[in-house]
């Protein structure tokens, strides 16, 4: 079995903070489509390759709702060069959750968090298609 050689590549974000892949989560070459887990100061972070097209668009979209969306995952920092958006790793996902067997209670108190992101979204006039 090979090593992938982006493991322990390192990339500088615009903040200043090096991060260290340690995981390919998914590489993919047509459409290109690359997310990797890193590590920088002892955290760790997801970094998403957005394609150069759209990129400064969504940098925009990521500075218009800071401070203004707390229900809303925003970017950490951004790696501009390779058309990176950084974010905080969580260690698990919605989808998970929607797998257990959860109380009523806890299903309705999620969906409301899930529909005032959309809502902010949609206070800033941005529609998203793929929410998570």
């Amino acid at each position: 079995m090979s090593r992938n050689p982006l493991l322990s590549t390192q990339y500088t974000g615009l903040s200043g903070r090096i991060y260290t892949i340690e995981h390919v989560l998914q590489e993919d070459v047509s459409p290109p489509r690359h997310v990797y887990r890193a590590s920088a100061d002892g955290h760790k972070f997801i970094l998403n390759y957005i394609h150069p097209v759209n990129f400064e668009n969504l940098q925009d979209v990521n500075n218009r709702l800071r401070g203004n969306a707390s229900h809303v995952c925003l970017a950490v920092d951004t790696i501009p060069d390779k058309s990176m958006f950084v974010f905080k790793h969580f260690a698990d996902h919605l989808l998970t959750l929607a797998q257990k067997d959860l109380p009523l209670i806890v299903i309705k108190r999620i969906l409301k968090k899930v529909l005032t992101g959309i809502a902010e979204l949609h206070d800033w006039d941005i529609v998203h298609t793929e929410s998570k």
